[in-house]
């Protein structure tokens, strides 16, 4: 009877000390799931790593870049602009913030167009959601399922969307196209890699500014992504129709700029036209009627529109030159 109670006794004791190791061991593996979900790329709804303050939010500058540039204003503006026509993602980004006046100092240069111009542009240059840097390789065991750089611009163009929203959303149709035209005249002096992008914008494949549809900002612009504290749930389930509508959606210009960037001798242009052309079978149809589209077309402006808000500080052209006949033309407005 003694031993039978003393077995009964150790076989209690031994389910008793097994139950907190299972309990760790299923934590240890919730905590691993978690940790594989938040390194995963921009798929769905991901998982951000977004502080409480913006200032710790936003990706840092060189103070090259938002010094305040006392007394040479149209200088630092020209080094910004001649940087964001190269396709400068923070550039861009920079710019926008100038012309809407964020800092006392720009106000003399504020100008709802010209912002939402840079921040259009901002949001669509890949180099603003192309993933980059996946983890950190510092802290425990030399990885962190953190990225700061692909974070902080997952931020910066969450914040864009934002903007470009309130800006357009206070113009009128005519100031709205005024944007349009301006950001496909930037992009077609980028040669092939400018015509790919007026055709992802156009592409109804892609996000609303040409990045992959499932990218986490693109997803909350469609009013489809998770909502986020500071902005309230309404906001987020309506998404930014104004910023939706900057680009409609239309196959024949997405394959004629397309054929655009083929025409440069791109390469890649051309095997991304072919794969346009089988994604759908109407969209094979198009090298009929496109190839007569294509010799027709010019861009918006012959040079960038040469006004200036109250301050005289011109928007300058700093695309790249396009030989002696490009020179000579601006020689000819300057005399």
């Amino acid at each position: 009877m003694a031993d039978g109670e003393g077995e009964q006794e150790r076989r209690s004791r031994s389910r008793g000390s097994r139950g907190p190791v299972a309990i760790a061991a299923v934590a240890g593996v919730l905590a691993l799931a978690a940790l594989g979900m938040a390194s995963c790329g921009d798929r769905g709804e991901g998982i951000r790593f977004w502080q409480g303050s913006q200032a710790s939010n936003n990706c840092p500058r060189p103070a090259s870049l938002t010094g305040s540039e006392f007394n040479a204003q149209e200088t630092g503006l020209r080094a910004l602009r001649r940087a964001a026509f190269q396709n400068d993602f923070f550039a861009q980004l920079e710019l926008g913030a100038r012309y809407s006046a964020v800092r006392a100092t720009d106000k003399n240069i504020e100008d709802p167009i010209e912002s939402a111009t840079w921040m259009a542009m901002a949001l669509a240059n890949d180099e603003g959601y192309a993933p980059i840097n996946r983890t950190r390789r510092d802290g425990w065991g030399g990885w962190r399922p953190l990225s700061r750089y692909d974070d902080c611009r997952a931020f910066e163009r969450h914040e864009a969307y934002r903007k470009l929203d309130r800006l357009l959303g206070n113009m009128t149709v005519d100031e709205q196209s005024a944007v349009r035209d301006r950001v496909i005249y930037i992009l077609s002096t980028q040669d092939a890699e400018g015509y790919r992008t007026l055709a992802r914008l156009h592409d109804g494949l892609y996000g609303p500014f040409g990045e992959p549809e499932d990218n986490r900002e693109a997803r909350e612009a469609w009013g489809r992504g998770k909502p986020d504290r500071e902005q309230g749930r309404e906001r987020n389930r309506r998404g930014y129709p104004s910023a939706l509508s900057l680009f409609q959606r239309n196959d024949v210009d997405a394959y004629l700029y397309n054929y655009l960037a083929v025409q440069t001798g791109d390469v890649g242009a051309y095997v991304l036209m072919r794969d346009f052309e089988r994604s759908s079978p109407a969209r094979a149809q198009y090298q009929r009627f496109v190839e007569v589209k294509a010799r027709q077309w010019t861009p918006p402006f012959e040079f960038y529109p040469n006004t200036a808000p109250q301050s005289g500080v011109p928007f300058s052209d700093e695309s790249r030159p396009r030989g002696d006949a490009y020179e000579y033309a601006l020689g000819r407005m300057a005399g």
